[in-house]
Order: structure tokens, then C-alpha cells, then sequence
């Protein structure tokens, strides 16, 4: 990974920055809190490959005090120290969140969180730190937590968004694309990612989240097309009768483009099939 690439710049930017709308980003992380089923305010929870924080910050605005990140950019932890820092105080963010790659096992104690994210960083890594990344979050969790990764987006719309870029003649945007998603999923890849680091999948699924997890759409100007594109993806896809019709077609990687999966580090609970969301 190109340190570089990942500036204060890139993170202002990510999913629209400052002009994301806050219904979207309240739903995106509600999502999460959610699946997290935290029960106690002292619940520890990591998030491995933190970016600007937001993650932790809606944590922490939801009572959550025992926070802590990690991220390999400089400018990513100093971002997520100034988000914490209201909610815990600035020694305890400076404290908590540590500059350093999820590739490295001495950055966190073995056993010691009740709940791990992995959120938008999969598709980040190369493969060999991915593997790295996913032994040492089973490394870092309790006998009895659970880990919470989500990748966007699915190689199928990846791809697709790929060939716009060629068919436009973007060189320059296809070559920041190709840099930054580097290891872009299919589901049998991502299982085979999981298995592999001896983590066990609860729960996996396929889930319509583009309106959420895209920053190109949280880019575009508010208007009619706008409007239009989050009726499509967030309504007409949304239609039962519709996905049955993807998945008979064998199109749900391309028209459901972010893989959510629940994992602990026991085989006490098998994995069950892919679904749709």
C-alpha cells in the first residue's frame, strides 16, 4: 500500500467528506452499531483500519468508552484522535489510537477486545497483509467476540465501474482506482479469506448498501439524477420480486455490492449460505 495516497486530503474526501448528507452517514454506522449488539458502555471494541474515525466517533456518541483504532496513515489517526477526543478526552484518544498496520501482532495484547471492525479495508489490502490482517483480528479478539468486516465494493460492480472509466478514457481515474482497490472480493474469495485465518463466519451476506457506502454517489451534486439513482438502488432493488430475479440470473455480486460477515474464533457456530439483504 502506498502510504502516500492515503492523505489528509483523501480522507476529507471519502464518501463526500464534509458534504455527506448525516441521514446517509447516521444509517451507514447505526448499521453497525447494531450488528455489534454491545451490551455494556465498557464493551472494548477496535477498529482495525480506522480512517478518519467516524466509526468510533458514532460509537462513542452512543455511550461506547472503551474505543480504540488503528491505522498505518499518520493523517487517518490524526483524525480519528481529534474526532475521539470530545468523547474521551484528548491523553485517553492519544492513548487509544495507535499508528500501525494491521499486519503487525504486536500492536494490540492477544484476546483482548469483545468486538473487532474491519470496515471498507479489505479491498485495500494486498493479498499477503490482508492474510496478516485477518490472523491477527482473530489474534486480538476474545475467546467469546466477534469480529464485523464489511468490504465495498464486489468485484462484480468493481469491474463494471471499471470499463466506464475505459469506455470515458480515464486513464488517470482507472489508475488511482486500480492503486487504491487493490484486492476487490468475490464472496468465494472472501470466504476463502475468512476460513483461512481460522475465523468462523456466523453470518455472511450480500447487502444494497451503494447509496451509503459509495463516495462516488455521496459526490454527486443534489438533484433529480441523484434523487433518481437512490429511488433505484434503495427501492426498486430492494423489491423482493427483484432480487429473486438477480439471484435466479446470477447477477447478485454485481447489483448488491458490499459483503457484510460476522465471525468469531471458534467453529462452535457454523456458517450458513450466502443471503441477500
Amino acid at each position: 500500500m502506498d502510504q502516500a495516497i492515503y492523505d489528509h486530503r483523501y480522507f476529507k474526501k471519502m464518501r463526500a467528506g464534509e458534504n455527506l448528507s448525516k441521514a446517509d452517514n447516521d444509517r451507514f454506522f447505526e448499521g453497525f452499531v447494531k450488528l455489534a449488539a454491545i451490551q455494556t458502555p465498557d464493551t472494548s471494541i477496535l477498529d482495525v483500519g480506522c480512517g478518519r474515525g467516524d466509526l468510533l466517533a458514532y460509537f462513542a456518541k452512543s455511550g461506547a468508552n472503551n474505543v480504540f483504532g488503528c491505522d498505518f496513515s499518520p493523517a487517518a489517526v490524526e483524525l480519528t484522535r481529534e474526532r475521539l477526543a470530545p468523547f474521551l478526552g484528548e491523553s485517553t484518544a492519544q492513548k487509544n489510537i495507535l499508528l500501525g498496520s494491521a499486519t503487525d501482532r504486536n500492536l494490540f495484547a492477544g484476546g483482548t477486545f469483545d468486538r473487532i471492525f474491519l470496515t471498507d479495508v479489505v479491498e485495500h489490502l494486498p493479498q499477503r497483509d490482508l492474510e496478516l490482517a485477518l490472523a491477527n483480528i482473530r489474534h486480538w479478539l476474545k475467546p467469546d467476540g466477534t469480529a464485523i468486516i464489511h468490504t465495498f465494493p464486489t468485484a462484480g460492480i468493481h469491474q463494471l465501474f471499471r470499463r466506464y472509466l475505459k469506455l470515458r478514457g480515464d486513464h488517470s481515474a482507472l489508475g488511482k482506482l486500480d492503486a487504491i482497490h487493490c484486492n476487490v472480493q468475490t464472496v468465494r474469495h472472501f470466504k476463502e479469506n475468512i476460513e483461512n485465518a481460522e475465523l468462523t463466519s456466523t453470518k455472511l451476506w450480500l447487502q444494497n448498501d451503494f447509496v451509503l457506502s459509495s463516495s462516488v454517489f455521496q459526490g454527486m451534486h443534489a438533484g433529480i439524477r441523484k434523487r433518481v439513482l437512490a429511488f433505484f438502488f434503495e427501492r426498486i432493488l430492494s423489491q423482493p420480486l427483484i432480487r429473486s430475479l438477480v439471484r435466479i440470473c446470477g447477477m447478485s455480486e454485481s447489483v448488491y455490492p458490499s459483503i457484510y460477515c460476522i465471525c468469531t474464533r471458534n467453529s462452535l457456530t457454523l456458517g450458513g449460505g450466502v443471503k441477500n439483504a
